[in-house]
């Protein structure tokens, strides 16, 4: 693999899943895969997926999944309950 096809895979922007024991527990956006997950490694996870999509469009398809799956770490912790994350700032890093 070449220098430049290297830096096109460590700047893809779309959506990622972090799964634990094949249920989803994490969905997020970012504009660069697959560096993003390091972020990550303080949550149990076993495996991830990755799916591409335009920038324009990541919080939009972000939202819909953590809507669809409702993953136990998109959630914070509000006046004593959990709820669910829905909308996201739109800055993915």
């Amino acid at each position: 693999m070449s220098r430049k096809s290297d830096r096109k895979i460590y700047q893809m922007t779309g959506i990622y899943f972090l799964i634990r024991n094949k249920k989803i527990v994490y969905v997020g956006g970012t504009t660069r895969w697959p560096g993003r997950i390091s972020g990550h490694c303080y949550k149990n996870f076993n495996a991830t997926r990755f799916i591409p999509c335009k920038r324009s469009k990541l919080e939009y398809y972000e939202n819909r999944w953590i809507a669809k799956f409702r993953p136990e770490l998109n959630r914070i912790y509000f006046n004593g309950d959990f709820k669910m994350v829905y909308i996201r700032k739109a800055e993915f890093v």
